[in-house]
């Protein structure tokens, strides 16, 4: 049973767990041993095991903590800008709540399903890192636009002010 259930770190367990049979008698081909016992996932004889934290590797943390990074950016900036974006609506003059449902089912959807297009066409067409950048700097721009022009001056670029002007 101990074979089964070495620790090899805080809380883990063996990568393969299986029970191992001891042979009766003992083998004199060390290298055939060492070479099996590498295949197995097992460190070999003399060589040191990786440090484990939480059963992972420290190595691995170099790519799980950037990630966990980015993961809660994109969740923060969604949560934001979704409560933002119902704010701006809801509070907007001579708009209300009802606005909503129209702009999800006329405006957004519409949208989503004209940038997946989008989206498909450039990914057969452009590399990987030019596709990024294509569909980044776009949105990039929006959001400054609108955050240090659009946003400001939306009093003076009102369509009621347009349509009286006519």
């Amino acid at each position: 049973m101990q074979g089964v259930l070495q620790s090899k770190g805080l809380l883990s367990l063996p990568s393969n767990p299986r029970t191992r049979a001891f042979l009766a008698q003992p083998s004199c081909d060390l290298r055939a041993e060492a070479a099996a016992a590498s295949a197995d996932g097992q460190p070999v004889y003399g060589e040191k095991e990786s440090p484990k934290f939480m059963g992972m590797e420290l190595v691995t943390f170099k790519k799980i903590i950037p990630l966990g990074m980015m993961f809660f950016c994109i969740l923060f900036n969604y949560t934001i800008l979704r409560d933002t974006k119902d704010v701006l609506v809801v509070t907007a003059k001579g708009s209300s709540a009802e606005i909503i449902p129209f702009l999800k089912t006329w405006v957004n959807l519409p949208m989503a399903v004209g940038f997946m297009l989008l989206y498909t066409k450039l990914a057969n067409v452009l590399s990987k890192e030019a596709l990024f950048y294509s569909v980044i700097l776009p949105f990039i721009a929006f959001f400054g636009a609108f955050g240090f022009v659009l946003y400001p001056l939306s009093h003076y670029s009102t369509p009621q002010l347009l349509l009286i002007s006519f």
